[in-house]
């Protein structure tokens, strides 16, 4: 998983509208704020990591919280890890850590995929 900075913002179709952030862009975005010292954060890359094996056509990307200040200030984050689930049409925060199922039960339905049991 990548690592997503300050930087990468306005290269990725981001910017800040009225004091609201807006996706320009037409991909797919995971982005989770995390810290090192975030037991549930730790948990939670590991649940990020198989969707992340699943989903090639989604990109994921973790934010490192203390060293990104300023997107945690753009994003307003008040807890970690907290996941935020971009497409073309929506914005989807996720806060806190869930069980894999739980997770991704959200996130197949903020990128309207469908599971298919066999």
């Amino acid at each position: 998983m990548n690592r997503f900075t300050t930087k990468d913002f306005n290269k990725k179709g981001f910017d800040i509208i009225d004091n609201k952030i807006v996706y320009k862009g037409d991909k797919n975005y995971v982005l989770t704020f995390t810290a090192d010292w975030c037991q549930p954060c730790k948990r939670l890359q590991t649940n990020l990591l198989k969707l992340e094996e699943k989903h090639s056509d989604i990109e994921f990307y973790t934010i490192e919280a203390e060293e990104e200040y300023k997107l945690s200030e753009i994003f307003n984050i008040k807890d970690l890890p907290t996941t935020i689930l971009f497409t073309k049409n929506s914005m989807k925060v996720v806060d806190g850590y869930l069980p894999f199922d739980a997770f991704e039960d959200i996130f197949n339905h903020a990128f309207n995929l469908i599971a298919i049991n066999i």
